[in-house]
């Protein structure tokens, strides 16, 4: 769920759907079609697209690329297993994703829509959550417990993630305001 541009976003993954309201009050102003699982989403901001993470159990993992203002699917960005958690690293035009099947953190090129690096999670083995630091390139991943925080540097193309400083909490985030990650 997200507020973005005075409209209410909704994925609803039981019904495989995006739901955009609008109004006051609140009145649902249009639906797209997604598939099973929708729910994990991105806003860019500069862009007014909104990324939705979606499939993987019946139907093939893909992102839908929504254009807010017009509130339409742009692209369908296939991904190897279902996308959980989503940043956006803007003046990179890139997509960071976690592949809680295949234990990974993809980058994806927004303007080719490829895939351009990979980082395996060792220990993940679950939706796990990112944060991601924008100005300095530095990317948060909460791993389960015994709970491990990653940082990890935004800049190789591809390996694995080196883990730092023990945490048991499952939801983080970054604040620019306060250069800091909470978990």
């Amino acid at each position: 769920m997200g507020w973005l541009d005075g409209s209410l976003y909704v994925a609803d993954g039981a019904l495989g759907e995006l739901m955009v309201y609008n109004g006051t009050p609140l009145a649902l102003a249009g639906t797209l079609k997604l598939s099973d699982d929708a729910d994990d989403m991105v806003y860019d901001e500069a862009s007014h697209l909104l990324f939705v993470g979606h499939g993987g159990a019946a139907n093939p993992a893909k992102i839908a690329v929504v254009d807010t203002i017009r509130f339409s699917i742009v692209a369908s960005l296939s991904v190897a297993t279902h996308p959980e958690a989503l940043e956006i690293d803007a003046p990179r035009a890139a997509r960071l994703c976690q592949h809680s099947e295949s234990n990974e953190v993809a980058v994806i090129d927004l303007a080719s829509r490829a895939i351009t690096a990979q980082w395996k999670l060792s220990r993940a083995g679950d939706n796990v959550p990112l944060a991601y630091d924008v100005e300095r390139h530095l990317l948060y991943v909460g791993l389960p417990p015994p709970g491990t925080l990653i940082r990890a540097r935004c800049c190789d193309r591809q390996g694995s993630l080196p883990s730092h400083r023990p945490r048991k909490e499952s939801t983080i985030c970054f604040t620019t305001q306060h250069l800091a990650v909470y978990t």
